[in-house]
């Protein structure tokens, strides 16, 4: 093993004694490194901002469960008698069958009456909910119900921005959070305004069991649903199968004929589809990169060997083995690869800071950089085994030279 170390010396002295063919070298692999890094963290920054984008405007990340309430019989459509009514309990056996990370919400929807401020009756959709309320996002004024608040019983409830104008709220400011209002002669106090998804209709939403006294009379059933949001698109498909063993404990094996699982499938493949043809060409500009500079160390180290004959000749007319010889000259493409993975990290986290930037100034999406270690880890070590990988036939070829063939060629 000592033996081997004089080859490693003699390998960093070479690379000292040709500084220019060394920088020649090593600039493949900066760029290459760069451009991985670059490429790799810009391109997480995007996945992330369409998943962030999908999450939080689309339902594709959504499954729901609901009660079948009617059944078709020869086109027509029959009341059906043994549809099951949720209760908290089941929200919370339903929870821990779920994988970590899902939002789970148990709702009942029901129309309602209000009084506006101009002493005309309207109609309202009244939205009793408890669990997991994902509307962060929406809240303009006030606050959302806390998980226990919309499992209790007290009068608490989140405004519609609509419902909030009507109510008098005419510029906006959050004039209603803390005042009572009256829905069916329930006195409900506001905690808080939020933007819905149909911003066309007066809503409220409400701990779910003080929901049923707010409700006007209705011959019609007003089932209870689930909502379960995954915390991603690929683990929605999960979420669908630990959802159906949950419902055959509760409902038996014929829990099809008084429940419904609806979830958007297609477009989950579509969107995966999407993802994963979005890394397979991040990925493949990658390559490309890592190989260029790969194949520029195979180029200067193949010139090396060529114009280092005498060298080699005398270092085993001297007794040097041809490990020694490929110790030396792999040790070069070692250090000349190790130099630019640390160059290129740098160069390459600035690149896609800047090129982030510039997206966002140029464009509405806020794409930010996704820097993550195993990805600089995925990077230099990809670029540590192209290094050697091309630098090994050039060591090679030296390892073997002959030295009577070497000192002929002189």
């Amino acid at each position: 093993m000592k033996s081997v170390y004089p080859s490693f010396a003699l390998g960093l002295a070479a690379l000292r004694d040709n500084r220019l063919r060394t920088f020649l070298s090593t600039l493949g692999v900066i760029i290459g490194v760069a451009a991985v890094v670059a490429i790799l963290s810009v391109g997480d920054g995007v996945e992330r901002m369409a998943r962030e984008s999908i999450g939080s405007t689309t339902p594709l990340q959504t499954v729901a469960i609901s009660p079948r309430t009617e059944r078709f019989v020869d086109g027509h459509r029959l009341p059906n008698d043994h549809w099951p009514v949720f209760n908290i309990a089941d929200l919370d056996s339903l929870s821990h069958r779920l994988p970590s990370g899902c939002l789970v919400t148990m709702r009942v929807e029901g129309t309602a009456t209000i009084t506006d401020f101009t002493g005309e009756e309207r109609a309202l959709s009244l939205i009793g909910q408890a669990g997991s309320m994902n509307l962060e996002d929406r809240l303009k004024h006030g606050r959302l119900l806390t998980i226990d608040e919309s499992r209790g019983l007290d009068p608490l409830m989140v405004a519609s921005t609509t419902l909030a104008q009507a109510l008098g709220d005419s510029t906006g400011s959050g004039l209603l959070v803390g005042h009572s209002v009256s829905i069916n002669g329930k006195e409900f106090t506001v905690v808080g305004v939020a933007e819905t998804t149909n911003e066309n209709r007066l809503a409220a939403m409400v701990p779910l069991r003080t929901a049923s006294e707010g409700f006007i009379e209705s011959s019609h059933p007003r089932p209870r649903n689930f909502t379960i949001e995954a915390p991603n698109v690929e683990a929605v498909l999960e979420v669908e199968n630990a959802a159906k063993g949950w419902l055959e404990l509760r409902e038996g094996n014929s829990w099809q004929e008084r429940v419904n699982i609806t979830l958007y499938r297609n477009r989950l493949k579509q969107i995966q589809q999407g993802f994963m043809v979005f890394k397979l060409l991040m990925g493949s500009i990658a390559g490309i990169s890592l190989i260029t500079g790969g194949i520029g160390i195979m180029n200067v180290l193949l010139a090396t060997v060529a114009e280092r004959t005498r060298e080699i000749g005398v270092r085993k007319a001297m007794g040097a083995r041809s490990q020694d010889i490929l110790a030396q000259f792999l040790s070069e493409a070692v250090t000349v690869t190790s130099l630019g993975c640390v160059v290129g990290l740098g160069l390459g986290l600035g690149t896609a800071f800047a090129v982030s930037a510039i997206i966002r100034s140029q464009s509405d999406a806020m794409v930010s950089v996704a820097f993550t270690w195993p990805t600089a880890v995925l990077a230099m070590g990809l670029a540590l085994i192209v290094g050697v990988g091309f630098g090994l036939y050039p060591a090679l070829r030296a390892s073997r030279l002959s030295p009577i063939d070497a000192v002929r060629d002189l």
